[in-house]
């Protein structure tokens, strides 16, 4: 593909640099590709590990800014450059120079994508008064901020949609136009559990008992979330019974034929990182997938919920890089346990699933 990274100023487009990037695992998703692209291209590196850079916050700056404001059309991913970045970008932009060509066909996009009146250094946070999907983010903490939003909107968002980014636990919560409006939500999972007594994660059951009345929108929850929409709709959620902290790639085993449906394997392979985890399931849930650590993995609920224990967006580079790495600095693991990690990292099936989510909230694959 292609990055086109450009100015706006005063209603003219200022052209910058043409690059190609090619999207691999090891970069994750277009997001990450993308940011490294840029960061190789404006701050002279060479072939720098992308997920390596992560620990750089600048670098996670610049991963949420491509994030938020950058989009598609056809083999090109535009990213708009504001005054925030520092001036190692800015001069790389051709002051002056406009290619009429380019103007006319990307200008006219970069309007209908909001980008002449949001402000580019926004958090993101209620960008659109009308969205067409929404995203919940549930980690706050640090090293997450950037790396999250990469890598949600890299598997997820398409094209010139329309996203909204909320931190539930920073009390960012949609408007009731903004969800009204939106055809679903993805929410990933964090440290929290489903039984704290957050205002927050009253206010997401609550949600969550709406969608699951109205039947309006979709959902996809990842982790967390999963465990949430258990507890919000009658389910119970505790300690995990093998009496340990999960944190590795799990064998994944489908106990019906659904798996037919969303066009993976009957037993498959994701990356685990919980505490706890759903135990008893709301009533009218099917649960899809169970491993020997988790009876329930997968589950839906109705034909418009669909949540995980594991993680699909966790790749099998994100989670030996970065990953294991985090979980050794939290004493998850220890030094042996970590080592296994990298050298025994096996291939996850996170794309196939992330693409039969992408049309399951899009309503293109349905149950």
């Amino acid at each position: 593909m292609k990055v086109f990274p450009y100015r706006l100023n005063r209603g003219i487009m200022w052209i910058g640099k043409e690059l190609s990037v090619r999207i691999e695992d090891e970069v994750v998703n277009w997001v990450f590709a993308c940011a490294g692209c840029l960061w190789n291209e404006f701050y002279g590196g060479v072939g720098e590990d992308v997920l390596e850079l992560c620990d750089r916050e600048e670098f996670c700056k610049l991963l949420k800014h491509v994030a938020i404001h950058g989009f598609i059309s056809k083999d090109t991913i535009s990213i708009p450059l504001s005054d925030f970045f520092p001036e190692k970008f800015r001069y790389k932009i051709q002051n002056g120079i406009l290619d009429y060509n380019l103007y006319q066909n990307r200008y006219t996009l970069a309007q209908e994508y909001n980008f002449i009146q949001r402000p580019l250094d926004s958090s993101g946070f209620s960008a659109y008064e009308e969205p067409d999907f929404l995203l919940f983010l549930l980690h706050d903490y640090k090293p997450w901020p950037g790396i999250e939003e990469a890598l949600y909107s890299g598997f997820f968002k398409k094209g010139l949609e329309k996203w909204n980014f909320y931190y539930l636990p920073k009390n960012e919560y949609p408007t009731e136009k903004a969800f009204q409006s939106s055809k679903a939500i993805i929410s990933n999972g964090a440290k929290y559990s489903a039984n704290d007594a957050f205002p927050w994660i009253s206010y997401f059951m609550q949600l969550i008992q709406r969608i699951h009345i109205e039947k309006s929108k979709r959902l996809i929850g990842i982790c967390l979330t999963h465990q949430i929409t258990g507890k919000a709709l009658g389910g119970r959620i505790g300690r995990n019974p093998c009496g340990y902290y999960v944190h590795k790639i799990e064998d994944i085993r489908a106990i019906n034929d659904i798996f037919h449906i969303i066009g993976i394997r009957n037993c498959v392979k994701f990356q685990e990182s919980h505490g706890e985890c759903v135990l008893d399931v709301p009533e009218n849930c099917r649960v899809l997938y169970r491993s020997d650590t988790c009876d329930v993995e997968m589950m839906l609920i109705g034909d418009d919920i669909l949540t995980v224990q594991f993680h699909p967006e966790y790749t099998v580079c994100f989670g030996r890089k970065l990953l294991a790495k985090w979980a050794l600095e939290r004493r998850i693991i220890d030094e042996e346990r970590f080592e296994e990690l990298l050298k025994n990292a096996q291939a996850t099936d996170s794309y196939a699933l992330i693409d039969f989510f992408n049309g399951f909230i899009r309503k293109i694959k349905n149950f």
